[in-house]
């Protein structure tokens, strides 16, 4: 309900009953000019955390990040990335404008952008802090974002393109496709998703042509090659695959239709149903086996 009001809220709409209405020009204009605030508090928006954030984790589990390899943190806020790689023995630092101010903005093979420019109220600072955490990079920069959607209550009063919450800190959500074109526009380079409100860049093309060769590689699974040959599937089996794609035939048939755009199995944050998709197959292997036989 929360994502819907706020999505209403930046159409200028409003509803009664079943019926959309457009919201007064002046009303909508009050809302989104807030008056200044006094000062915006962006280090509030750091959390301590205790595992490695989501963006870090995206890092190890693609290769991107290996051993020997010098990661920085642009705008670590309490470090606990830099401390967490430190201790599984990786070469790892950072610098944040207020956790750690005098620590060097170093080169690095692997920089991370993690979660700054969307506290950002300012769009140029944003486009400046990009700019700095690339200028860094000497392999891969990794840039991650709050995405539309994962407003909360704690968002309900509009100011510039964002939201501003009690705690006086700044909040903006990303729309699919935004960050990729604001990297791309602003770095003139190509940008490749990784998730939800998250990308990579590369500085070299032939590390951007093999990270996607090997993101795009498929894994044979010959067990289910078998069952699509019916070299040992049973007749129950097949029934009840027959069964799974009648009952959701309009969620298989969009599932089918990402395959063909996508030219592989979708990954988080490229399908927005893929969840709904492995609960009705019984997992993702079965879903693509599934699809694969039915066209």
């Amino acid at each position: 309900r929360v994502q819907w009001q706020t999505l209403l809220k930046r159409l200028g709409l409003a509803y009664t009953g079943h019926s959309l209405i457009s919201v007064e020009k002046e009303v909508r204009e009050t809302a989104e000019t807030a008056i200044e605030p006094v000062g915006i508090e962006r280090h509030r928006t750091a959390i301590k955390r205790y595992d490695l954030s989501k963006p870090v984790k995206q890092l190890l589990e693609r290769g991107l990040l290996k051993k020997n390899d010098a990661f920085f943190d642009y705008g670590c806020g309490y470090g606990m990335d830099i401390d967490a790689l430190q201790h599984l023995g990786y070469q790892a630092s950072g610098w944040d404008p207020a956790f750690r101010p005098n620590t060097p903005k170093v080169p690095a093979a692997v920089v991370n952008l993690g979660y700054v420019l969307n506290v950002i109220e300012e769009p140029a600072e944003r486009i400046a802090a990009l700019r700095e955490a690339y200028s860094l990079a000497e392999r891969v920069l990794l840039v991650s974002t709050m995405a539309a959607g994962q407003e909360t209550d704690s968002h309900s009063r509009p100011y510039r393109d964002g939201f501003l919450t009690k705690a006086k800190t700044f909040q903006k959500f990303y729309a699919p496709g935004e960050l990729e074109s604001l990297i791309e526009q602003t770095l003139d380079v190509e940008a490749s998703t990784l998730g939800l409100g998250m990308c990579v860049v590369f500085r070299s093309d032939d590390d951007a042509e093999l990270f996607e060769a090997n993101r795009n590689r498929r894994r044979i699974d010959w067990t289910e090659i078998s069952a699509q040959l019916k070299f040992s599937a049973p007749i129950s089996r097949e029934r009840r695959n027959v069964d799974r794609y009648e009952l959701n035939r309009e969620l298989f048939e969009q599932f089918w239709q990402a395959l063909l755009e996508l030219g592989r199995a979708p990954e988080p944050g490229e399908f927005e149903r893929l969840a709904e998709v492995t609960k009705a197959a019984g997992g993702i292997k079965r879903a693509l086996a599934l699809v694969i036989t039915r066209n």
